[in-house]
C-alpha cells in the first residue's frame, strides 16, 4: 500500500493514488516473500503496514509498497530491532533519533558478536584439551596455573545458596564453555594422609571472559593469581569421589623431585566421556590438576 509522512505518522494515501498501482490479497504477498499469512496480520496490527481497499470478497488488498515495508521490516530485524521498535522508527522517528536507535542497535550487536567469539574461543579450547588428554594422561609436566576469577559453588556436597552464588551460577552459566568447574583438594587434608577428596567446588573464569561476563563483579568472588604447577589429566568413575589416591603417581614424582605442596590442588573439569570396557560402556569424568609445589631445596 502506498503511505505518506504526516505528524501523525504514517497515513494511507488517497484512495485516488492507489488506484495507479496494483493490488493483492495477503495470500499472494505472503507467496511473493516467502512468509505466513499471519506474519503479515502482525505487521497489520502493528501499524507497520496498512493494508486500506478490500475487494469484493471484503479481502484486505495490498500495493507494492507495503511489499516495500514489509522487506524494509525484514531489513530492521536482521540488524536487531523488535516489531514494536520498528514500528516507532516507521512512525515516530526523526533523523537524529533513526541515528541514535543505529547506534544502540551497533553495540548491541558488537557485544553479541564478541559473546558469540568467547563461546568459539572455549568451544575451542575444550576440543583441544579433549585431544590433548592422551598426552597429558597420568603424566607429569611443569605448567604454569593461569589466573582466575573464582567464586564458590559447592562446599561439602552443599551448594552456595546466597544471592550471590545464584548470580555466579547465572553468568557462569552464560560464559560456558570459557567458565570451569574447579574442584579442590586441600593442602591441610592432604598434610593428614587420611584418604583426603575434593571438600569444594568453585565456578572459575580467566580475567579478559570475567570482566566481559561481569563475573568479577560479584562482591563475594576472588581472584587467584597465576603459580607453577605440576599439570597432569587423570579420570574418576563418573559418580566416585574425587580423591587425592587418583594422583598417587604425582605424589611419587613430587617424592623423586625433592617438592612439596605448596597449596590446594585445584581439579578442572574437562568432560565426560564414555569407554569401551570388557563388559560394557562405563563413563569417565576426565579432570586436569594443578598442583602447586615448592623446591625442597632452596
Amino acid at each position: 500500500m502506498t503511505i505518506k509522512y504526516t505528524k501523525a505518522g504514517l497515513q494511507p494515501m488517497e484512495q485516488k493514488d492507489r488506484k495507479f498501482m496494483a493490488t493483492y490479497r495477503i495470500g499472494e504477498v505472503a507467496n511473493m516473500l516467502g512468509m505466513h499469512p499471519q506474519t503479515i496480520r502482525y505487521y497489520d496490527k502493528a501499524g507497520i503496514v496498512l493494508p486500506g481497499e478490500k475487494n469484493h470478497r471484503n479481502e484486505r488488498l495490498y500495493a507494492s509498497y507495503d511489499v516495500y515495508m514489509i522487506m524494509i521490516r525484514k531489513q530492521y530485524q536482521n540488524m536487531g530491532f523488535s516489531v514494536e521498535e520498528t514500528e516507532k522508527i516507521f512512525n515516530e522517528d526523526d533523523m537524529n533519533d533513526l541515528a541514535n536507535s543505529l547506534g544502540s542497535k551497533i553495540a548491541e550487536n558488537e557485544k553479541e558478536l564478541l559473546r558469540k567469539q568467547y563461546c568459539l574461543e572455549g568451544m575451542k579450547q575444550l576440543q583441544q584439551l579433549v585431544q590433548s588428554i592422551p598426552l597429558f594422561y597420568r603424566k607429569c609436566f611443569y605448567r604454569v596455573r593461569p589466573a582466575r576469577w573464582h567464586h564458590l559453588h559447592l562446599q561439602e556436597d552443599i551448594l552456595e545458596k546466597s544471592s550471590n552464588g545464584t548470580l555466579a551460577r547465572k553468568i557462569a552459566m552464560e560464559a560456558m564453555p570459557l567458565c570451569r568447574h574447579t574442584l579442590g583438594i586441600r593442602q591441610s587434608d592432604i598434610a593428614t594422609g587420611e584418604q583426603p577428596i575434593s571438600t569444594y567446588c568453585d565456578l572459575t573464569l580467566e580475567q579478559e571472559y570475567a570482566e566481559f561476563f561481569g563475573f568479577d563483579q560479584i562482591s563475594t568472588a576472588f581472584f587467584v593469581e597465576s603459580q607453577p604447577c605440576i599439570y597432569t589429566i587423570f579420570k574418576v568413575d563418573s559418580y566416585d569421589s574425587v580423591k587425592w589416591s587418583y594422583l598417587d603417581y604425582v605424589e611419587e614424582f613430587m617424592q623423586f623431585n625433592r617438592l612439596e605442596l605448596s597449596g590446594d590442588v585445584q581439579l578442572a573439569t574437562i568432560a565426560n566421556i564414555f569407554e569401551e570396557t570388557d563388559s560394557a560402556k562405563e563413563r569417565y569424568r576426565y579432570f586436569e590438576a594443578w598442583i602447586p609445589f615448592t623446591n625442597q631445596i632452596q
